[in-house]
């Protein structure tokens, strides 16, 4: 029997996050012994290294998951039965939630950091888990690896999947758990690697999704930033969130975007 999926799990090195996500794919494989591959690769950056793994194998389905996902029983199982439907989007994914749901910095991650997107009826996909076809991908070019660390090669996926008219969905049945950063050092830190991957030789992804982002980015510098915690506080709102919650993820994603905004604009003057 021929693999269905080929899992790539794009690693930063050997840790405890890793071997738990291994260990969820063995138990979630007990039922599918033959319908899947692992892979996992270790290299310069994630997009180069999900091109790697990804072609090493021949299955006509590649999922992407991040070293430190975890994996709720039977998400294998659900996973296979939509690849084999032949109604599946050409990319998709599930609700990426939080490994500690309960934790501020955490949550807030969540919402502005490691989440799907939707603009207007466009799904842009956060990187942490993309499954997708085969030969979309091929036919995609793979993950741009212009991109040096990890953050943006996913949004920027998705930018030419929608422009060569892919379809990009995400499955609410097929939720995992992530390792979000737990404090404020961890958040930071993670605006600071997302920075440096956006440059300096990566295109923009900022400016590609709808008219009404467009015509932001032409908008006075210092509007922009005073738009910025209202426009994050309604999304956070459409979502389901609480005031509260809200509120927090509002008041972190201010000092978050400023400094992924500082360490992409060092990137792209050297």
């Amino acid at each position: 029997m021929s693999p269905v999926v080929d899992i790539v799990i794009p690693s930063r090195g050997d840790s405890q996050s890793r071997r738990q996500l291994l260990r969820d794919i063995e138990r979630e494989r007990q039922g599918v012994p033959d319908s899947i591959t692992v892979t996992v690769e270790e290299g310069p950056s994630a997009a180069a290294n999900r091109n790697a793994g990804a072609q090493r194998g021949s299955a006509p389905w590649v999922a992407f998951l991040d070293d430190d996902i975890r994996l709720p029983d039977g998400w294998l199982a659900s996973t296979l039965e939509v690849c084999k439907s032949g109604s599946a989007a050409d990319l998709f994914s599930g609700p990426i939630g939080s490994t500690h749901p309960r934790n501020v910095f955490s949550m807030a991650s969540e919402d502005f950091v490691v989440r799907h997107k939707e603009y207007g009826d466009q799904w842009f996909l956060a990187g942490a888990l993309i499954i997708i076809r085969r030969s979309v991908l091929v036919r995609l070019g793979g993950f741009d690896e212009r991109f040096i660390g990890a953050g943006g090669e996913d949004w920027r996926l998705c930018v030419v999947a929608h422009a060569a008219r892919c379809s990009v969905t995400v499955i609410p049945d097929l939720s995992v758990r992530h390792d979000n950063p737990r404090n404020f050092r961890q958040l930071m830190a993670r605006s600071r690697t997302y920075g440096i991957s956006e440059a300096p030789s990566a295109p923009s992804t900022t400016s590609e999704v709808t008219d009404s982002d467009e015509r932001q980015t032409h908008r006075p510098l210092p509007l922009r930033i005073a738009l910025w915690p209202v426009n994050e506080y309604r999304g956070f709102r459409l979502q389901g969130r609480s005031r509260i919650r809200s509120l927090i993820s509002t008041a972190l994603y201010v000092p978050w975007m400023a400094s992924y905004l500082f360490h992409a604009r060092q990137g792209h003057e050297r």
